[in-house]
């Protein structure tokens, strides 16, 4: 489960640290790229097939992102670096949620459960030391 913990926590802090350098509307449409890296893992990684239609309509939203990409009017290369780490780890997240829960037998909820009880003092200690809502509470 710590893997699983350890994805979730990068993409979430990278997805957070990616929207103070993109629009939303940039962010969202770049993250449309995990969908292509989770279904390349699951070819790869958990040894399953998809359709053609599957790769087709995901091929098209790559090229929307791309396209959106190259009119970026407010491009600033860390949003784009920190976006790219964020899908990298939430498709290494769902990667690993279909892995962990066929070993474990856990349900959801004990997924959940177990995921949040290990990312707390890793989002604990970040809140802490790294922003400001508990320095303006001294």
């Amino acid at each position: 489960m710590a893997p699983l913990t350890l994805c979730w926590w990068i993409y979430v802090i990278s997805g957070v640290s990616a929207l103070q350098y993109l629009t939303v509307p940039m962010f969202s449409t770049l993250r449309k790229t995990t969908s292509l890296m989770v279904l390349i893992g699951e070819s790869i990684y958990l040894h399953k097939s998809s359709t053609p239609k599957v790769w087709m309509s995901v091929s098209i939203m790559m090229l929307g992102s791309v396209l959106a990409g190259f009119t970026d009017l407010t491009y600033h290369p860390r949003g784009y670096i920190y976006v790219s780490i964020c899908s990298i780890f939430t498709a290494l997240y769902l990667l690993l949620i279909s892995k962990i829960g066929q070993q474990t037998k856990l349900d959801t909820f004990g997924m959940l459960y177990y995921n949040n009880a290990l990312s707390l003092p890793l989002t604990l200690s970040q809140t802490v030391l790294f922003s400001d809502e508990f320095h303006t509470i001294r």
